[in-house]
């Protein structure tokens, strides 16, 4: 069934990649989720990574396809404010044209009775909704109009009088209100459109042909574009960062403490990650690309999230085989929390009451993913994410979130024995994952390899003992064994301080410092869209996943994740949401309404003066007496 699901998705896909490449990236970031182990058995399949290349290659159509939709969106945003300006004037013409029929008024007379009555409230409408640039276009195209109709409404009321002569004005009233008004109608609906058209593009042509603009970054009249996909590449400083830190990898593979052979593999999969962070800032170049690609992301971890919530209910205990990159409970947990405050924020922010209901259900889905996983970093993540989603939300949600951050603390600190009985809430203590037995470290064994991790740090602070040469030396210093590898030599379940230790300092600072770069990011990308009706939703999508690096920040601390592929496109993408939203914040604001009732300007030297001589105005000529006779000469 998901195979056949899986191909019919594929043309889908394809199809809609020849309009947009970034539907390729998001075909890439569901298929890094749902498709490896559970449905197609070929975790090592190169699925994410043809969408990701293709998506990289298809993503240069972007140069073209930008100013086209810079033409189509002032066409659009032409035509909304010429209709709206017509519509404010349709019915003070009807009511001219039939005043004017009753009081007899003479050809030529009836069609400027309608121009005056509706030219006035039509321009004004013009001015109010129309952006700068296309003022005079739509100004000139309402005018001509407006004047067409009336015309043409006019002959058709000459008609009426001629066949109608001696009949009543009541008669004729009703007459002109079946024939005349109707065709008014239609001549406004159809003139209005081929003028504006023509009015726009006769601009747009004289732009170009005066206007000395760089293409990149500006379209036509000037509309602000979005930055192409080279510029978004060159920009991003998470990208760089991560370049930085393959050739960090490099070097500490070449200079491993304990083991190259382990160092060794690292490069390469540091130099691979390259193509989806690539591809993801090629292709999401808008706003709306943007929600696109995080609705893919959500999917694609909801998917994934079900796989487990469904073991789980059917056979109970820890939803260790869900699929994905990592396949175990922890990872379930830890990237179900990364997007879980994205639904709750799409669902209070959502206009429509489907896509309520929607989100609604994903963020429920998420809560029962965290269950099933029985992963308490997973719970003490999304615990404290949501803590912080709500104090940034609302002044109530700030004392609820607090609540929730404080919780959390608790749980970090509370014994084992608080789990085990609160585990026995969710069900039998035989198939529950909160209470079956343990597949990873426990608190105390957390504890001794931490402290492993501080000591090796100690000895190499600079730059590490070499990329995954942690186990290496854990193998050798401490008797666990890898539950799922059945072999001595664990993570430092630690990711921040296993960076340290393999690292050193320098690439872990370059490592955290993209993490908490791009959290910043969100932050800013969220304060720069706020002020805009109707973009509700990309505020809450930044806020969702900055509170989510909050979750996986938590995460990161109870295990290493520090290779999978999710936690680096978090590291791109917060500094490109920030891109986006003042790319979009500029046109937003290229778009607003020209404003043509200004106030009188001040004085040209500064305010007038205490005014000398007379002050005529002050004479009151009815009361004062006149000057007697001869007076002016002394």
């Amino acid at each position: 069934m998901w195979q056949a699901i899986f191909f019919v998705g594929l043309a889908a896909v394809a199809i809609m990649a020849f309009r947009d490449p970034v539907w390729l990236v998001c075909a890439g970031a569901y298929v890094y989720f749902a498709i490896p182990h559970v449905e197609f058995k070929v975790p090592g399949a190169p699925y994410q990574a043809a969408f990701f290349g293709l998506a990289v290659l298809s993503s240069f159509f972007y140069y073209a396809l930008f100013h086209k939709w810079g033409n189509k969106e002032l066409h659009e945003q032409a035509l909304k404010a010429g209709k709206a300006a017509i519509d404010a004037s349709r019915d003070a013409m009807k009511e001219a044209l039939g005043l004017a029929v009753v009081q007899n008024k003479l050809p030529g007379e009836i069609r400027q009775a309608a121009v005056t009555a509706a030219e006035a409230l039509a321009l004004d409408v013009v001015a109010k909704q129309c952006p700068a640039a296309l003022y005079i276009p739509v100004h000139r195209a309402v005018q001509t109009t407006i004047a067409t109709a009336a015309d043409q409404a006019e002959q058709e009321i000459l008609k009426i009088l001629n066949l109608a002569w001696g009949a009543t004005k009541g008669n004729l009233r009703v007459a002109v209100q079946e024939r005349a008004m109707p065709l008014l109608d239609e001549a406004l609906d159809r003139i209005l459109p081929d003028i504006i058209n023509k009015n726009v593009d006769d601009a747009m042509k004289a732009d170009a042909a005066t206007a000395a603009q760089s293409a990149a970054s500006r379209g036509p009249l000037g509309l602000p574009l979005p930055q192409g996909p080279i510029g978004g590449v060159l920009t991003n400083p998470g990208f760089w960062l991560h370049v930085v830190f393959v050739v960090l990898t490099y070097i500490g593979a070449k200079n491993a403490v304990y083991s190259y052979d382990n160092a060794a593999p690292r490069v390469m999969v540091a130099v691979l990650l390259l193509i989806p962070l690539s591809a993801i800032l090629l292709s999401v170049r808008t706003a709306q690309q943007f929600r696109l690609f995080v609705y893919a992301w959500m999917f694609g971890t909801w998917h994934i999230c079900m796989n487990g919530v469904t073991y789980w209910l059917q056979y109970g205990g820890r939803a260790d085989n869900a699929g994905g990159q990592g396949g175990e409970a922890n990872f379930l947990g830890a990237i179900i929390v990364t997007v879980a405050p994205v639904a709750f924020g799409l669902a209070i922010n959502s206009k429509r009451t489907i896509e309520k209901l929607i989100f609604l259900g994903v963020a429920g889905s998420y809560a029962l993913g965290v269950l099933a996983s029985g992963s308490r970093a997973g719970l003490l993540a999304m615990i404290g994410g949501l803590g912080y989603w709500l104090v940034n939300t609302t002044r109530r949600g700030l004392a609820i979130g607090l609540a929730l951050m404080a919780t959390s603390g608790f749980l970090v600190a509370a014994p084992e024995s608080f789990w085990e009985k609160m585990g026995t809430i969710m069900g039998p203590k035989d198939t529950n994952p909160w209470v079956e037995g343990q597949v990873e470290p426990s608190k105390g064994e957390r504890l001794v390899l931490w402290a492993l991790a501080i000591d090796l740090w100690h000895r190499h602070p600079v730059m590490g003992i070499g990329p995954l040469n942690y186990p290496v030396v854990s193998a050798e210093e401490t008797d666990f064994t890898d539950p799922y590898k059945g072999q001595r030599g664990l993570q430092a379940h630690n990711t921040w301080l296993q960076l340290l230790a393999e690292y050193g300092v320098v690439g872990a600072t370059v490592w955290a410092g993209a993490f908490l770069l791009s959290t910043l990011c969100y932050r800013r990308a969220r304060r720069r869209m706020r002020d805009y009706p109707g973009w509700e939703w990309f505020g809450a999508i930044c806020l969702g996943l900055e509170s989510g690096s909050i979750s996986s920040a938590i995460v990161l601390s109870f295990n290493s994740f520090q290779w999978y592929d999710y936690v680096y496109w978090h590291m791109v993408v917060g500094p490109l949401a920030l891109e986006i939203a003042r790319r979009t914040g500029d046109r937003l604001d290229w778009l607003k309404p020209v404003e043509t009732k200004e106030s009188r300007p001040p004085p040209r030297w500064g305010a007038p003066g205490k005014k000398k001589g007379i002050d005529l105005e002050e004479i009151d000529l009815v009361e004062q007496a006149p000057l007697p006779a001869g007076s002016r000469h002394g």
